[in-house]
């Protein structure tokens, strides 16, 4: 019995101090709960399931977790696209070339290394975009960067981050060549026909700075269906010939990348690289990038790539045809045109920064050099050398390229004496797509260019009866004049261009050129059915008889000579586009004993051959549209028969020898 109450007792016990710990630990939970939800700014208790369940976070606690976690994020995104490779890097060297407003300082250009690749496929991709930096002066000195084709492979000792050093341990391990399989391509992309293009918005709409400013909507309407954009502008200033169209990849094709970190004070190129895009995963030739203001653009409206297909705009300008047209140039291969010895100060045309700088933007076009060299009216241009002869013809506008029939629109005059640059001459008639032009307006323009990638600057404008002269061009003095300004449905420009010994300057000529009429004016007989404006060029009008039977120099290009990648690299290659620059780093491709300088008339080359005024020769630096010279109409005659235009708007039965005679 006293076992069994013992037993009792222990076990009432036990069971007390279970009860007991049951209501303290209760107890202790309820206080807890009931002081944390003191702390709230409701006050009041909860339910203590839902509570166990899960706590809530005040307001200051999210904003510590989002913190963290958008530090965590940058971290991992960091860490994905600047690990540093296991595997030498190829990519292509292209000059990014900025725009600034025109109250900012001029901008420098920058180098950067664009589609870059892992020489190992096995290891993962960095970047598509790499800074270079250091001693690039001396690493590119005998390279011509200006066609997008020098290729270079960088060891993982020259990569830090995102940026490719050049110095002296550096240079002798990277390799620098040209690809000219990728020059073609470029070449082949030419600029007509139809572009795609993909506008990626870089925003992170939840905060007020560092969003981008304009929905993708708006962005589409901004690019591509305004009065007045970046579409607009290339499509009537090209007379219909260059299309640019939303990229089919995405919705009014605009990519929206959101970006959660904090991208305000990033280097422009820096922000860009985090995002890992790559172009060429989509259905898409150019790209477009628009980001937030806040990011450091270096006092930059834009940026682009020269050439290349990746362009650069801050919300503030990215809807502006001012940059949107500039930008786009660049990725053509095109420089600044300047005026007066500042970079950008050319008005007559969108390489230079005197257009409107409003989202209307001006009715405006390029000036005579780009325009030349975006080669829209290649049937309509003429090359003038004038120590072989002077010119005296009618000159249309761009502006009206759809009524011109065969009268030039731009001339080149090719540079002849020391230190002198090709000048181009274009009438810069204030209507159409250019009626909103700002300066030189219903002048007859001349600008100087020495190449077509490298910066034009604005040398003279000429009314009617005006004239300008260069001392010490080749033998003589040259003169531009502008004979008068004939207004009409068709508004044209007498132009004539000669040594100032030349009576052609008296504007007078023996080749009739057609009248302007006027309503009060009868049009019968007044229009000849055709006239030969190849006369005009090659003769000066005021000749005699005797002097055309006195006998000339005439350059001729070595006959079949081409450079050491082939056939399709002759001395019409060399006079087609960048003749200088091809011509200067012709000494790489030698051939037969020759190089480009010494072969080539336009390169400084050729034989000298003596002709009478009598004697047929074929037309000096002609070439037709696909860069065939006389030579290569000489070597099978039947090739006569094709009618292709080329410099100076001829055909070759009326350039060449062999097919005049075979008429």
């Amino acid at each position: 019995m006293p076992r069994l109450s013992n037993q009792v007792t222990s076990s009432s016990m036990r069971a007390s101090c279970l009860l007991l710990w049951l209501l303290c630990n209760l107890s202790c939970k309820h206080y807890t709960l009931a002081l944390r939800n003191s702390n709230r700014d409701e006050g009041t208790l909860q339910d203590d399931s839902h509570l166990l369940q899960s706590q809530q976070v005040q307001p200051h606690q999210q904003r510590q977790r989002h913190k963290r976690k958008q530090r965590q994020r940058l971290k991992a995104s960091r860490d994905l696209q600047y690990f540093e490779p296991t595997s030498s890097v190829q990519c292509y060297v292209a000059q990014v070339d900025g725009i600034s407003p025109p109250h900012l300082p001029e901008l420098p250009w920058m180098l950067t290394c664009t589609g870059a690749t892992l020489v190992d496929p096995s290891s993962r991709q960095k970047l598509y975009e790499y800074k270079l930096h250091g001693d690039t002066d001396a690493a590119f000195e005998s390279m011509d960067l200006s066609g997008g084709h020098v290729k270079i492979t960088a060891p993982p000792e020259a990569i830090v981050g995102d940026t490719i050093y050049f110095n002296s341990e550096t240079i002798p391990k990277i390799v620098i060549e040209y690809d000219h399989e990728r020059r073609r391509r470029l070449q082949l992309a030419g600029t007509t026909g139809t572009r795609k293009v993909m506008i990626v918005r870089v925003s992170n709409d939840s905060s007020s700075n560092r969003r981008v400013q304009q929905s993708a909507y708006a962005l589409y309407q901004d690019f591509f269906t305004d009065e007045n954009n970046l579409k607009k502008v290339y499509e009537k200033c090209s007379n219909g010939k260059l299309n640019f169209v939303p990229s089919p990849s995405f919705t009014y094709g605009v990519m929206e990348v959101n970006a959660p970190w904090n991208i305000c004070g990033q280097l422009w190129i820096d922000a860009f690289n985090s995002l890992g895009i790559r172009m060429e995963n989509y259905d898409a030739d150019h790209m477009m990038v628009v980001m937030p203001d806040c990011v450091n653009w270096n006092n930059a409206a834009g940026w682009g790539q020269t050439p290349g297909s990746i362009t650069w705009f801050p919300s503030a300008h990215a809807s502006k045809p001012v940059t949107q047209v500039h930008e786009m140039g660049h990725n053509f291969g095109h420089r600044h045109s300047g005026k007066n010895g500042v970079s950008y100060a050319d008005d007559t045309g969108y390489m230079g920064n005197k257009a409107m700088w409003t989202d209307e933007g001006s009715a405006m076009c390029f000036n005579a050099a780009k325009t030349w060299w975006f080669g829209w009216f290649s049937n309509n241009h003429r090359t003038v050398k004038v120590s072989s002869s002077s010119y005296s013809g009618i000159l249309a506008s761009p502006a009206q390229s759809a009524i011109a029939g065969s009268n030039d629109i731009v001339i080149r005059i090719l540079a002849e004496g020391y230190g002198n640059k090709d000048l181009f001459v274009v009438f810069n008639l204030a209507a159409g797509a250019n009626a909103g032009v700002v300066g030189s307006r219903n002048q007859i323009v001349i600008i100087e260019q020495s190449s077509a990638t490298s910066e034009s600057t604005w040398i003279a404008d000429l009314s009617g009866g005006d004239s300008w002269q260069k001392a010490n061009w080749g033998s003589g003095t040259l003169v531009v004049k502008n004979c008068a300004i004939n207004w009409g449905t068709l508004t044209t420009a007498k132009l004539v261009i000669a040594y100032s010994s030349s009576s052609a300057l008296n504007c007078n000529s023996h080749v009739t050129s057609p009248d302007v009429l006027f309503d009060n004016q009868s049009t019968a007989g007044q229009i000849p059915d055709k006239f030969d404006d190849t006369q005009l060029f090659t003769s000066s009008l005021s000749q005699t008889s005797q002097e055309l039977d006195s006998p000339t120099s005439v350059c001729k290009d070595v006959p079949g000579w081409f450079d050491a990648d082939g056939p399709s690299f002759n001395c019409g290659w060399y006079s087609s586009m960048d003749s200088e620059l091809r011509c200067r780093h012709s000494k790489r491709h030698p051939n037969n004993g020759h190089t480009a300088m010494t072969a080539c008339c336009v390169c400084g080359g050729g034989e000298t051959v003596q002709v009478t005024g009598d004697e047929c020769h074929d037309e000096p630096g002609w070439y037709d549209s696909r860069g065939k010279d006389c030579d290569w109409y000489e070597m099978k005659t039947k090739r006569c028969n094709r009618e292709r235009h080329g410099v100076k708007g001829m055909t070759a039965k009326e350039a060449c020898c062999i097919c005049k005679n075979g008429q």
